[in-house]
């Protein structure tokens, strides 16, 4: 990879988190936080867990919907500062699967959140991939 390739990376990888960022206000409008539900839960990990699970579908479909914006974003970013390179795209694609595996573990989600985001990030990168070849 050469230093146009390595900037392209960067610069998809950042713009991704920036889409990110900006979906949460999105989620935030659409679902906004309980503050008193919250403060309720006096900073006890299991009931957080509990409460973080037990939010509603369309919370956790968001962050699926959120994920795949990230991805495409900076797919297509990176694609356009680096046209040549396919290694680009994969290390990006990388990248995003990675947070994707990372967010339906680490954090408390319903069981389906992770079946269904992860294949999502899958799929949309290979798809991604595989156009940008026959292009």
């Amino acid at each position: 990879m050469n230093g146009r390739s390595i900037g392209a990376v960067i610069g998809g990888i950042v713009v991704g988190l920036f889409v990110t960022f900006l979906f949460g206000f999105v989620i935030d409008k659409l679902y906004p936080p309980d503050i008193e539900a919250f403060k309720k839960l006096n900073g006890n990990p299991a009931k957080i867990k509990e409460y973080l699970r037990n939010l509603p579908s369309g919370f956790h479909l968001m962050g699926v919907i959120g994920g795949f914006l990230r991805l495409i974003v900076g797919l297509f970013v990176g694609s356009l500062i680096d046209k040549q390179n396919l290694m680009t795209p994969i290390v990006i694609s990388a990248f995003f699967i990675l947070l994707a595996v990372l967010d339906s573990f680490a954090f408390p989600h319903p069981m389906w959140y992770g079946l269904v985001y992860i294949p999502v990030i899958i799929v949309a990168s290979i798809g991604y991939i595989y156009l940008r070849r026959k292009a």
